[in-house]
C-alpha cells in the first residue's frame, strides 16, 4: 500500500468536514443576510417579463 491509499478516509473524512463548514457558513450569512427582495408581487402582474416572440403574429 502506498500513502495515497493509507490516508483515503482521512482525505474524505476532511473532505466533509469542509464541505459542511462551507455550507454551514452560507446557511449562517443567508439567514443573516435575509431575503434580497421581499416586496409582494401583485396578482395581477405578469409571471414573466420576457418579451413576446412574435410567433403568434404570424401573417400570410
Amino acid at each position: 500500500m502506498n500513502a495515497v491509499t493509507d490516508r483515503i478516509g482521512l482525505r474524505l473524512a476532511g473532505f466533509a468536514v469542509v464541505l459542511a463548514a462551507t455550507f454551514g457558513l452560507a446557511y449562517g450569512v443567508g439567514r443573516v443576510v435575509g431575503p434580497l427582495d421581499d416586496a409582494p408581487t401583485p396578482h395581477d402582474a405578469p409571471a414573466t417579463t420576457i418579451p413576446a416572440s412574435g410567433h403568434e403574429e404570424m401573417g400570410p
